[in-house]
């Protein structure tokens, strides 16, 4: 027993909250959804750099800059693990790529966009993953 009386007292009865660690898988799942998307990003905006600069792609214009923007807020998003962000990026690229076969005819880039649609769909079951374990964890957002 401690001899300062103004000590506060201990009791082993106050439970340490347990200790919270994504599982790999989960946090692959979600590393690579954030990677299609930086990559998917990096990739429009090469493409609304060209057009800009004179080459005619697909309609791409400035305005396309601000599907670069949604694109790398929704991996940032992704990356702080938000179930929403996940859900977005694959509606938003799913619409994006039927507007883009409707406005071209060409389904040539269908099998680089299904390699996309794994990853984004793989990125929301991670994130959805990631916070059911919190919830079973009992942490807070």
């Amino acid at each position: 027993m401690d001899s300062n009386p103004y000590t506060a007292p201990h009791s082993d009865l106050i439970q340490t909250p347990r200790e919270f660690e994504v599982p790999e898988e989960t946090a692959k799942r979600i590393r690579n959804a954030v990677i299609a998307a930086c990559i998917s990003g990096c990739i429009t905006l090469l493409a609304t750099l060209a057009a800009m600069g004179g080459s005619p792609m697909l309609g791409f214009s400035i305005w396309n800059f601000a599907d670069v923007f949604l694109i790398f807020g929704l991996a940032l998003g992704i990356y702080k693990n938000s179930r929403t962000c996940a859900v977005i990026m694959f509606v938003y690229f799913l619409i994006s790529k039927a507007l883009m076969v409707q406005a071209s005819g060409n389904v040539g880039s269908l099998l680089l966009s299904i390699i996309f649609f794994y990853y984004y769909f793989l990125g929301i079951l991670g994130t959805f993953s990631y916070h059911k374990l919190k919830k079973e964890y009992g942490i807070q957002a």
